[in-house]
């Protein structure tokens, strides 16, 4: 116990050294720095790269990220990724397929907390997404695989990173202010069509379900959604 406190005491210190990112070099720099300080000490470091879809949204920022000389120089103990979780799995995957025949060193974990869709008829996609940037308490949207350790190669693990029943945001259009947790509201999650600047200024729907408390907050309808939707079913 008196090691693992040594341990954590040494990864918070060299965390807090590093100064925070402004930009995407900078992002690189410490993510670079964080995976060599880190990895000495047996912690693994996984970089969040949202869903598949949600890459789209941000393609050029992510780019300058990702091939920034320090990310990419990085070793197989240094580097994993977080992908997932309202992408189907087929897509996960196809992303993760792609992104290790450029970085074949770097290991992944998928979120599969809502990444499964019921099937749908011949000819229709596995999503029922109005767009695929739609991210927030998504209708329709169900648990995916179970989680487990090395699923498939390259794949440390499905995990349910994002538990069923926690909520994306708040759907009160009212709570302009941040809250005491330093919440509030965001337009993804409310009822009226959003305006994409990745789609040439359209008004898109969002699919979020209504009702929903603060993001984090136990999302009682959501749950019950996931769970009847889950695929494989439950």
């Amino acid at each position: 116990m008196e090691r693992k406190e040594r341990n954590r005491t040494a990864i918070l210190s060299a965390l807090s050294k590093m100064a925070a990112p402004a930009s995407s070099r900078r992002l690189a720099e410490f993510l670079s720095a964080a995976g060599h300080n880190l990895s000495e000490r047996t912690v693994r470091l996984y970089l969040n790269e949202l869903d598949a879809e949600g890459l789209t949204a941000s393609r050029g920022k992510r780019k300058r990220i990702i091939t920034q000389k320090g990310l990419a120089e990085l070793s197989a103990a240094q580097t994993f990724r977080r992908v997932g979780y309202l992408s189907a799995k087929i897509d996960q995957m196809t992303y993760v397929n792609a992104m290790r025949a450029r970085f074949p060193n770097h290991h992944f974990i998928i979120d599969t907390g809502r990444s499964g869709w019921p099937a749908r008829a011949a000819g229709l996609p596995i999503e029922n997404r109005t767009h695929r940037g739609n991210w927030c308490n998504v209708t329709g949207a169900g648990i995916g695989e179970r989680p487990r350790a090395d699923p498939v190669a390259g794949v440390d693990a499905y995990y349910w990173l994002k538990p069923p029943g926690e909520s994306d945001g708040t759907s009160d259009s009212t709570q302009t202010t941040p809250d005491a947790e330093g919440k509030r509201y965001d337009p993804m999650c409310g009822a009226n069509p959003v305006e994409r600047p990745y789609a040439t200024g359209e008004l898109i729907a969002t699919d979020a379900l209504q009702g929903a408390p603060p993001a984090g907050h136990w999302f009682e309808e959501q749950f019950f959604m996931l769970v009847r939707n889950a695929t494989p079913a439950l």
